[in-house]
């Protein structure tokens, strides 16, 4: 834990920063910004109990350019995903079956840095994320960037990551020892635009159906703008055979998609790391024709009871805490 005297001294530099740099809102922990039927919502989301006490994560959002950027570190217990700091990217024909998906198209600009840069990092670069990931992997940095995606037969279920039966994960980058359930290899490669991605398949501790593509050349792709229907045009037509775990969860034939999110995952780190993203987009094309309005767990698009068991699923790992402000002065500032 800081000590009590550099927080205090911390504190007007760093309410001065963020008036500089024009943020929304700086959150910490398990703390929120914006209304679940926003089109963008923010959740630094440091939802494992198990985390170390002298670990962070804190994200201040500029939700006009949209933007925002996460300040974390957590300098122990390297296997484990301590914080998935992310924008959640609502849409009004959300959730909707994947077979009435004709298009999404995803959007996003991002770059870890070392450190707590004085100014947003907003230089998304080839070159500048070689440089960056090079000091990260010195400094024993472990983390990816990520889009996650949340699908089950029942509509209510997307919104919740704990009940969900599928996820499916897009990862854009990685640092450190950063690596997927890779179930038995890989399962399939699709080429979209000049990126190649590659299948993974694994039940998760929940034995939950968990879908990971990879780059399949091993590397990076700090600037993304693709449709990625293709991705779930395959997992949507090829199943998982059947599962030895009677508790995997049952495969639903048709699913929604609901909850789609870009963020980090954050194994570890003995420094501060700054994880910076901006021009973030989902569009989607539906069939409309196709689309069911359901009756199997709601009905409607982004409200009522739907929007209701979201804020329940949302607070599933963040029980209501908020970190200090004290607190996230020291992280922000580099000490």
């Amino acid at each position: 834990m800081k000590s009590a005297f550099v927080l205090s001294s911390s504190f007007s530099l760093l309410l001065s920063l963020a008036s500089a740099q024009s943020y929304d809102a700086t959150i910490c922990g398990e703390d929120r910004f914006g209304e679940f039927s926003d089109p963008h919502v923010y959740l630094p989301n440091a939802w494992n109990d198990n985390s170390p006490d002298d670990g962070y994560v804190c994200m201040s959002v500029d939700n006009s350019t949209p933007a925002f950027d996460v300040t974390w570190m957590w300098p122990e217990n390297i296997a484990d995903v301590h914080s998935y700091p992310y924008v959640r990217l609502n849409d009004d024909d959300l959730p909707t079956r994947l077979s009435t998906i004709q298009s999404m198209r995803i959007k996003s600009d991002w770059i870890m840095t070392l450190g707590s840069p004085r100014s947003p990092p907003r230089d998304f670069s080839n070159s500048t994320w070689a440089e960056n990931k090079e000091e990260l992997d010195e400094a024993g940095v472990t983390a990816n960037a990520a889009w996650d995606f949340f699908l089950d037969g029942n509509r209510t279920r997307t919104y919740n990551p704990v009940d969900s039966a599928i996820e499916v994960m897009i990862w854009l980058g990685r640092v450190g020892h950063a690596r997927p359930l890779e179930g038995d290899g890989v399962v399939t490669r699709i080429t979209l635009g000049d990126h190649t991605f590659q299948l993974h398949y694994q039940l998760n501790f929940r034995s939950r159906h968990v879908f990971t593509w990879i780059l399949a050349d091993g590397g990076d792709v700090t600037q993304f703008d693709e449709d990625v229907s293709p991705l779930f045009e395959y997992i949507l037509n090829n199943p998982p055979p059947e599962s030895d775990d009677e508790d995997a969860a049952e495969w639903p034939e048709n699913p929604y998609l609901g909850l789609v999110e870009f963020g980090s995952e954050t194994w570890f780190s003995r420094e501060n790391v700054t994880f910076s993203v901006a021009n973030f987009a989902l569009d989607l094309e539906v069939d409309e024709d196709a689309a069911d309005s359901g009756s199997d767990g709601g009905s409607g698009g982004s409200g009522g009871d739907d929007e209701d068991d979201a804020a329940m699923a949302l607070g599933v790992p963040f029980l209501g805490f908020v970190a200090p402000v004290a607190l996230l002065a020291g992280a922000m500032i580099g000490l």
